[in-house]
């Protein structure tokens, strides 16, 4: 039986053509170059190649064999993990005590464990600015913030909504076509949404179920959203890491609408005001400041359009945020 003739290694092998593909790990010899224009890949073995040329060819061999499911993909580790969303497997579990955390992949429980230990090894290159980031996906987001392209733009004529992120275009896509496919299924519930992510928020109103709990010892506060958690922590890290891109702003905010606050401040574009008020509360034309000021009229209205799904609606707000609290006590 051959072996690797390579110092410190000396694995054995059944076949002289065995220990031929192996020795390439030790030499780095890629025999096996694509054979497309412009590509640059080669590999080890022909089998590498094999699996890469699919991504040129858009041949996608593996398919889900559930019945009504379109999913199909290049590599058979892929259809792996998306079987677990039929099965529901997730075997990827935190090892962190109180955390019920699993996952269906490796890759998002080694980013589900930054949460607890706080890693963040991801640092925006932009001199000055320190944000560091959890996931590489995250800080992506944050350099938006920086080069200020926004190349995502709704194609509903008139609309002049323009985005970084296409996560965020997708979204916002949602608010012209109206339909909202995903209902909650709590009966005498009547919310519905365009978002699947909006409806398995909505959910835990109803579960009680509050899986993010507060890093800190002796807190204790627990959130139905991680991102709710995330903006809690900032109230112990003191962490401002939005800053002011305008000259000589020099300040920071912990969240971003006190950011959008202060940069219409700084503008000075004060647009529309309560006309109830005398100049005690103000809007300008942003679509976020101005959602805030339709609700705030509704205090004067004397209308309540939010009502909590747990009375048949017989318990009613003028805000969402009374509504979501009035909630939170009656977990």
């Amino acid at each position: 039986m051959p072996g690797c003739p390579h110092p410190d290694c000396g694995k054995p092998f059944r076949s002289p053509s065995a220990l031929r593909k192996h020795l390439r790990i030790h030499t780095r010899e890629k025999p096996f170059v694509c054979p497309y224009e412009g590509c640059r890949s080669a590999f080890a073995q022909s089998g590498d190649r094999k699996r890469h040329l699919r991504i040129h060819t858009g041949e996608k061999p593996f398919v889900c064999p559930y019945e009504g499911c379109r999913y199909s993909c290049a590599q058979p580790g892929p259809l792996t993990s998306h079987l677990r969303v039929h099965t529901g497997e997730r075997p990827f579990v935190c090892r962190y005590e109180d955390c019920r955390y699993a996952f269906t992949q490796p890759g998002a429980l080694t980013s589900h464990l930054r949460v607890h230990t706080r890693e963040k090894p991801f640092v925006c290159p932009r001199e000055g600015c320190g944000y560091a980031a959890a996931t590489s996906g995250d800080r992506t987001k944050h350099l938006s913030v920086h080069s200020g392209e926004k190349p995502f733009v709704c194609p509903r004529q008139g609309c002049r909504y323009a985005s970084g992120r296409p996560d965020l275009l997708k979204k916002h896509l949602s608010v012209h076509s109206g339909e909202k496919p995903f209902v909650c299924p709590w009966t005498s519930c009547r919310y519905e949404s365009g978002r699947p992510d909006l409806l398995k928020k909505h959910l835990s109103i109803h579960s009680g179920e509050k899986p993010f709990v507060c890093l800190y010892e002796d807190c204790g506060r627990r959130f139905t959203q991680s991102g709710t958690r995330n903006k809690h922590l900032r109230t112990h890290t003191r962490e401002k890491h939005l800053a002011c891109s305008q000259a000589g702003g020099g300040r920071a905010f912990a969240h971003s609408g006190a950011l959008t606050r202060h940069l219409h401040l700084r503008t000075e574009k004060k647009g529309v005001g309560c006309p109830h008020d005398s100049g005690g509360h103000w809007s300008v034309p942003s679509s976020d400041l101005q959602r805030h000021l339709q609700r705030h009229l509704l205090v004067h209205a004397g209308e309540k359009p939010f009502a909590c799904p747990h009375e048949d609606g017989a318990k009613r707000f003028n805000q969402p945020g009374a509504l979501k609290t009035h909630q939170d006590k009656a977990l």
